[in-house]
C-alpha cells in the first residue's frame, strides 16, 4: 500500500513543482499594440496570472507558473513590444530547459514618438 500511494503522490508532486501556463499562446495572441495597461491587468486577472510592475523599465510582467509574458511600454504608456518566456520541461517534470525567449509582437514602428 505505501508504494502505490508514493507512485500516485510523486508524478503529482513533480508535475506541480514545474507548472506550464497551458493557455500561455491564448493570453499572449489576444494583446494587441493598442492594449492598454488596464486591459492587460484585466486579462491577466481572468487567466488568473500574476502581474509585476516594473517602473525602471516601463515593463508588465505576466506570469504564471514559471513562464511568463513582459510587456513593454514607452513613456506614452503605449505597448513597443511584447516577449515570451517559455521552458520546456520533459522527463515527468525532472528536466527542465529554458527556451530562447521570443518577440511575440513589435509595436516600435507604429508607436514611434
Amino acid at each position: 500500500m505505501p508504494k502505490q500511494l508514493l507512485l500516485l503522490i510523486l508524478p503529482i508532486l513533480l508535475f506541480s513543482c514545474y507548472n506550464k501556463w497551458q493557455e500561455l499562446d491564448l493570453y499572449a495572441g489576444k494583446i494587441s499594440c493598442d492594449d492598454s495597461k488596464t486591459m492587460i491587468i484585466r486579462r491577466a486577472a481572468s487567466y488568473q496570472a500574476d502581474v509585476l510592475f516594473d517602473d525602471a523599465t516601463g515593463s508588465v510582467q505576466v506570469s504564471k507558473g514559471v513562464e511568463t509574458v513582459v510587456i513593454q511600454f514607452n513613456k506614452q504608456d503605449k505597448i513597443t513590444q511584447v516577449s515570451v518566456f517559455e521552458i520546456e520541461v520533459t522527463f515527468f517534470g525532472l528536466h527542465r530547459r529554458q527556451l530562447t525567449p521570443y518577440i511575440l509582437l513589435n509595436c516600435h514602428a507604429t508607436n514611434k514618438s
